[in-house]
């Protein structure tokens, strides 16, 4: 719990988020579930979720959670009715609602007095209803679930549809395969883990700056590192030099001293901060055509696990926390399996047995923070109580990295 400046203890509350893309797989919004300390069954029920949003507004950075983006948020028919929705920013946040909901009269001044107020609103499903009509016309986006319709079920919703002016989104897609027949059938935003599986595995000729980076990370990697190759190899890609040189004179470091070398750097940050950077920039560099949305999740990830280490007492190795989270994403980032880019880095072996899904405490930190992203918090809870560490201090870890995320500006 915290206190407040008047001495009132407040919960802390947990917020995962979950991305919703356009079909150029640019951010559009994030749907938030949320979690009391001692609820796990949050985004179950909408009202319990809209009195938390309600009762803890103030203690929710917006701008670092959404960074411009906007925020889907459940709500019931009590608490739109009693225009709870007004208390968040109406530029960011979408009003979403169930359609199992009775639509009387007193729902749909509602929803029609939140429409008027500036507010958009999403209905979380679609059926056949001729009572659900009323609410079409007032909404500005439906989600069909394509785990729970068949495919002539999806492309008749989006049929349907078309005589309104609701967008379609097509939630739960779970893979490219689907995002593509979304996107066949109209549908216009997508909501699902599909981007964060590789395309295409299959091994191809890597090229240019993809096969710079393989080799940074596999020559950052070795112990000791081949500081004269290193330089060789950033000096064949003059991007990926500018970037491994910017970040290392990035703010968030707070050193005094500018970095001009790659001698210089090793020499000002040590060994392993400089791998935890030379790695950050390896795996940036050759996602340039992947969605953003991937690298901002491996990137949160990774900073996530890494204010995970330092919160434990003993024993925690913050760099290997980092990699972890961070190399998490590299088979969907390079479209190859994990185990052949594992093999070719000389990564130390509890990081390859984590990622490799076998049991220890790095594990345990990325599985706390899948479950914290994806709102899993039966998952989440297991993990951190595997970690030892109290739940509590997830949602300062998750800001953290969050913050830095957004500083980074990618």
């Amino acid at each position: 719990m915290k206190a407040t400046e008047r001495g009132v203890r407040v919960y802390e509350r947990f917020i995962a988020r979950q991305p919703i893309l356009d079909e150029k797989l640019k951010l559009f919004g994030y749907e938030l579930l949320f979690r009391a300390r001692d609820d796990t069954r949050a985004g179950e029920d909408p009202q319990a979720t809209a009195q938390l949003i309600v009762s803890s507004t103030m203690l929710f950075d917006w701008e670092t959670l959404l960074d411009g983006a906007s925020a889907f948020i459940n709500f019931g028919a009590q608490e739109i009715v009693s225009g709870a929705a007004l208390l968040l920013p109406k530029l960011q946040t979408i009003i979403e609602i169930p359609p199992t909901l009775t639509f009387d009269d007193d729902l749909i001044q509602g929803i029609k007095n939140l429409r008027l107020a500036g507010y958009r609103v999403a209905l979380d499903g679609f059926s056949a209803d001729g009572n659900l009509e009323r609410v079409l016309r007032y909404v500005n986006f439906v989600k069909v679930d394509f785990q729970e319709t068949q495919e002539t079920e999806q492309t008749a919703i989006r049929t349907a549809l078309s005589r309104f002016e609701a967008k379609p989104i097509a939630k739960k897609i779970e893979s490219w395969k689907e995002f593509d027949r979304a996107r066949r059938s109209g549908y216009v935003y997508y909501q699902g883990h599909f981007f964060l599986e590789p395309q295409v595995l299959k091994r191809k000729e890597l090229a240019g700056s993809e096969e710079h980076c393989l080799e940074l990370l596999r020559l950052v990697h070795q112990k000791p590192m081949d500081v004269p190759r290193i330089e060789e190899v950033l000096k064949q890609e003059p991007a990926l030099m500018y970037k491994l040189l910017r970040f290392l004179n990035s703010p968030l470091l707070a050193r005094p001293v500018e970095v001009k070398s790659v001698h210089s750097a090793i020499a000002l940050l040590g060994d392993d901060e400089f791998r935890r950077w030379a790695s950050l920039v390896a795996v940036l560099t050759p996602a340039t055509e992947k969605p953003s949305e991937l690298i901002r999740t491996g990137l949160t990830r990774a900073f996530f696990c890494e204010a995970l280490a330092r919160a434990k007492t003993r024993g925690a190795m913050p760099f290997e926390y980092f990699l972890v989270g961070l190399f998490s994403v590299m088979s969907a980032l390079l479209d190859r399996p994990l185990g052949d880019i594992t093999a070719e880095i000389a990564v130390n072996g509890n990081v390859r047995d984590a990622l490799n899904g076998k049991p220890n405490e790095l594990r345990y930190a990325l599985d706390a923070a899948l479950g914290f992203e994806q709102g899993k918090w039966g998952a989440f809870t297991e993990a951190m109580e595997r970690l030892e560490l109290d739940e509590e201090k997830a949602p300062e870890c998750q800001d953290e990295a969050n913050r830095i995320v957004k500083e980074l500006q990618v």
